[in-house]
């Protein structure tokens, strides 16, 4: 599983750093509310899509990621008063409403 981060959300991470801190300094960003398996994932894209695709997950003799599940430590740009305010569901609505003409969003 991965914390996906809203392009916007990425954006104002960045800038909150820029503008808050006095030295550069290494920082974290995603969304640790936003967290999704490959699987959830494409559950996801093919629901807010509107298509019935069928989705294969998990076949038995597959190779699991051995990096396990990935979250970002984002406390250091919470101390800034920086907060992620897309979900994965809004994020993914809105990228496709942007760039797929056939979805329902349009």
């Amino acid at each position: 599983r991965r914390a996906y981060c809203y392009l916007a959300d990425t954006t104002a991470a960045l800038l909150t750093l820029a503008l808050r801190l006095d030295a550069p300094r290494v920082a974290n960003v995603g969304n640790p509310r936003a967290i999704l398996s490959v699987a959830e994932l494409a559950q996801l894209l093919n629901r807010l899509s509107g298509l019935s695709s069928d989705i294969e997950c998990g076949q038995e003799g597959e190779v699991q990621s051995l990096a396990g599940d990935i979250f970002p430590n984002t406390a250091k740009l919470e101390s800034l008063c920086w907060q992620p305010q897309t979900c994965a569901e809004e994020g993914f609505r809105r990228t496709l409403g942007h760039h797929v003409p056939w979805t329902p969003m349009h």
